[in-house]
């Protein structure tokens, strides 16, 4: 999935993977993506109340990379980058176990669908010459 969201996520263009691969209507991806938002915010938030990074003043298109738009937001202070960073970490982190789930069920249909379609029926005639 990652190498189909790469390309048009680096430009914040997320609708081919949030409708193309059926996050918003599959449960075990539903959960990261409500979550993710709140927890990615998390670190600027606590930087800008610190006094660690610039308070964002200024209007950029929503097109924009994420560490290059967090630090043109910021009138080019250059500890956004490590706060941005931090939340696309962040963002990593939420998603693994629930990518991890969703990896684990898709190879237990493999192993039933290979099971089922290629071993299931030598060894039902086996068993049927066995018995006859």
């Amino acid at each position: 999935m990652a190498k189909f969201a790469l390309p048009s996520g680096i430009f914040e263009i997320n609708e081919p993977v949030i409708f193309g691969f059926s996050i918003v209507f599959n449960y075990k991806y539903f959960i990261s993506f409500v979550l993710s938002p709140s927890s990615a915010c998390i670190w600027p938030v606590i930087a800008i109340k610190i006094g660690l990074m610039n308070v964002p003043t200024i209007l950029v298109p929503w097109t924009i990379p994420p560490i290059l738009y967090g630090l043109i937001v910021t009138q080019f202070d250059w500890k956004s980058i490590p706060i941005s960073l931090l939340s696309i970490a962040t963002l990593f982190l939420v998603y693994l176990p629930f990518a991890l789930i969703v990896k684990k069920d898709e190879l237990k249909k493999k192993i039933f669908f290979f099971f089922f379609f290629f071993l299931f029926p030598f060894i039902y005639t086996s068993i049927k010459y066995v018995f006859k």
